[in-house]
């Protein structure tokens, strides 16, 4: 007769669930770096300079801390120097 150890058994799941979790995170964020890589060439094929991809990489780090609409959107990019940052005007087609 074989008895089961109910604690070791309870253990390997709890393994095997976190190990999955794991590998799903992983995924999550090699797509996620997959998908950005693929967007910066897609934007150099398209023609934006090294400048402005870096520039739109300022904007949507500033979306993201402080929300889309509070930048003014369509009025330069809602900097005190707006000026000197057009990227925005120019993706939306203004």
């Amino acid at each position: 007769m074989c008895t089961v150890n109910w604690q070791d058994y309870d253990l390997r799941n709890v393994r095997t669930v976190l190990e999955k979790q794991q590998l799903a995170v992983l995924d999550a964020f090699t797509a996620q770096k997959q998908q950005a890589v693929t967007t910066l060439m897609n934007l150099q094929l398209a023609g934006f300079l090294e400048k402005d991809i870096n520039e739109l990489i300022g904007l949507v780090t500033a979306w993201n801390k402080s929300g889309i609409w509070s930048l003014g959107f369509g009025q330069g990019n809602g900097s005190s120097s707006s000026t000197n940052m057009k990227l925005d005007d120019r993706l939306i087609g203004h």
